[in-house]
């Protein structure tokens, strides 16, 4: 039986990055929710559900590509999330708050590259403000994602990512 979308729910394209796994499709979230920042908040679901859906596996040499009337992917899994242009982002944070900055970086998260600016406290320097952070999901804006293992993957350019703080490792560029 196919799912269907309850008068309460709508759909927003999207894409989850899990361990050797590329989903992307209509995610079906509550009208309420904020999507591109879902992830932070406490009303996520144990399970995302995407209809419509595509996801790659890696692994091999060449991806494997399939498709599905729909995917139910355990929200544990992503390590990195976005909706897909050219879906409308504000950001989530005020441009004028004192002591702030962008800082360039790249994030490699699991096999995947993200290419950005996070925002930080410039009351300490990247290490202590990163540890400071409790989030189990961290923003990155202005970014480009990669596949470094699979260089013949087009990059695709987002807004905003969010990433999975402890599957997160990051380059500062000068």
């Amino acid at each position: 039986m196919p799912y269907i979308i309850k008068e309460t729910e709508t759909t927003v394209p999207a894409m989850a990055y899990t361990n050797m796994r590329l989903i992307w499709g209509k995610l079906v979230a509550p009208k309420v929710v904020r999507v591109p920042t879902w992830l932070k908040m406490t009303m996520v679901p144990e399970l995302m559900t995407f209809v419509e859906a595509e996801m790659l596996v890696f692994g091999g040499g060449q991806p494997a590509r399939l498709s599905a009337p729909e995917i139910h992917i355990p929200s544990a899994q992503i390590l990195a999330f976005h909706v897909l242009p050219p879906t409308q982002f504000e950001p989530d944070y005020d441009p004028n708050e004192p002591n702030r900055t962008m800082k360039p970086v790249s994030a490699l998260c699991n096999i995947y590259r993200f290419d950005g600016k996070r925002r930080l406290s410039t009351l300490g320097d990247f290490v202590s403000v990163v540890q400071a952070s409790k989030e189990t999901y961290a923003g990155l804006y202005d970014v480009t994602i990669s596949h470094p293992t699979v260089p013949g993957l087009k990059a695709i350019t987002v807004p905003f990512v969010m990433l999975r703080a402890d599957a997160t490792a990051y380059i500062v560029q000068s």
